[in-house]
């Protein structure tokens, strides 16, 4: 995953990053206020090298959990930030698992219970009146979480309330703005809540595999590698192709599948990248490797090491912006921000097009992109890069300023890892020090 956090955490089979929020096991190794920088770090055993951090975000709060299962929380209380008592101090509980939506975090501890805090503590006595077992499992979309036994009994709560199901076994979970899903382990059927209209309603498919969504639909693929869709039809609810896929993308308001030959199918709102007609032609003869999707447009990367776009100009999909970025240069990965494209070249540079607000324009980072890049990080309105240099990787940001897309003042030594979120950008250095930029009342200070 490209955030270097855990998705659907110890959920088996595949699930579409579009729609999930966050989900961390232990042991794996957006406003216009000026950018304010705060330090924090993570305790290790005496002794012990510093090992991987997990960076999991809730609602304007952030969350570190080390590989020891040791937490540190910062950032709106009411999304999260405040740090649970029981995770503090000399017999603090370990975490086991954690989750993370925009109403706060939930976490499996090492004694065995459900721990809550933000705003999920308003249905804490709830839960845990109707989930009496161990919990083995979490898994979370951006409006609520998921919680499962050992048996596969589970409830799922948040901003629809608190759902029972028995023997629920869900292994993939999704939402859109409108409806949370989860296909059912054993019958491939699908298990939502929310307004019909935009998802809630499934029609009684069996064998589904992996589930997608746009702001109000949603997709699954079945057994055979075929697409079904349903929700709003203006938005994908209508309209998925009939030949097996490899896998599905998302824009808020239309699909694209991509299948093994290599060929790309859209469907959904035609301005919002639902239509791929002038896009096919470009890939006449070009077999595409992987698609990628701002909030309303498409960019397929083709073997041969070119962008395609198609959907919204604005926000990434007019072809000669891309054009004019990469300048011949050929493509190793593309990522998206909500607004914009960046691509990674083999040269090592970085091109990028789009909301120029958002991450489309790279002017102020211009001469730091033009070689040495190694990775790239997407979030909501900014990219992060990691650079390597003859001392140690160099973070270099880009996109909205008052959400950590300006470059900190103070460097952080030894960067192993970077995570950009929605108000904040978060980089884990040397011994788990982090630091953090943006907004400071969401993220963007650690305090002490």
């Amino acid at each position: 995953m490209q955030r270097g956090t855990w998705l659907a955490g110890a959920l088996a089979g595949g699930c579409a990053a579009v729609g999930l929020w966050q989900c961390a096991r232990r042991g794996g190794g957006d406003n216009g206020e000026e950018d304010e920088e705060g330090i924090g770090a993570l305790p290790s055993p005496r002794g012990a090298p510093a090992r991987g951090v997990q960076i999991i975000e809730g609602g304007g709060a952030y969350a570190a959990l080390n590989a020891e299962g040791r937490l540190k929380c910062w950032g709106h209380e009411d999304g999260g930030g405040v740090q649970p008592a029981e995770t503090v101090g000399e017999d603090a509980l370990l975490v086991q698992m954690l989750a993370g939506t925009e109403n706060g975090f939930a976490a499996i501890m090492s004694d065995g219970r459900l721990l809550l805090w933000g705003e999920l503590t308003a249905v804490k006595e709830e839960v845990l009146k109707s989930f009496p077992a161990r919990p083995t499992s979490l898994v979370s979309t951006r409006r609520s979480v998921l919680v499962q036994n050992a048996a596969g009994d589970g409830v799922l709560f948040g901003v629809w309330g608190v759902v029972e199901h028995s023997k629920l076994e869900a292994f993939c979970l999704t939402s859109t703005e409108y409806a949370d899903a989860a296909i059912l382990a054993k019958s491939g059927e699908v298990f939502a809540v929310g307004e019909s209209y935009y998802g809630a309603a499934p029609p009684h498919y069996t064998r589904l595999t992996r589930l997608f969504a746009t702001g109000s639909a949603f997709a699954a693929t079945k057994e055979d590698g075929t697409v079904v869709s349903w929700g709003d039809p203006a938005s994908g609810g209508e309209g998925a192709p009939s030949v097996p896929v490899a896998t599905v993308v998302a824009t808020a308001q239309a699909f694209c599948a991509l299948t093994d030959a290599g060929t790309v199918h859209a469907w959904g709102m035609p301005g919002k990248g639902g239509d791929a007609a002038a896009a096919q032609e470009r890939l006449t003869d070009e077999h595409v490797v992987s698609v990628h999707a701002t909030r309303s447009a498409f960019a397929a990367l083709t073997r041969t090491g070119r962008v395609v776009v198609w959907g919204s100009n604005v926000f990434g999909g007019r072809q000669e912006s891309a054009d004019a970025a990469l300048g011949g240069r050929v493509v190793r990965e593309v990522f998206a921000t909500h607004f914009a494209f960046a691509a990674l070249c083999e040269d090592g540079s970085v091109a990028a097009w789009g909301d120029a607000e958002f991450g489309g324009s790279t002017t102020a980072v211009r001469e730091l992109l033009r070689e040495g890049v190694r990775s790239i990080t997407a979030g909501p309105r900014v990219f992060g890069a990691l650079k390597a240099t003859a001392e140690s990787n160099q973070i270099v940001v880009w996109g909205s300023h008052g959400h950590g897309g300006a470059m900190p003042s103070q460097p952080v030594a030894n960067v192993a890892s970077l995570f950009v979120g929605a108000h904040a950008v978060v980089a884990v250095g040397a011994g788990n020090a982090l630091i953090a930029w943006g907004d400071k009342a969401k993220g963007g200070v650690i305090p002490e």
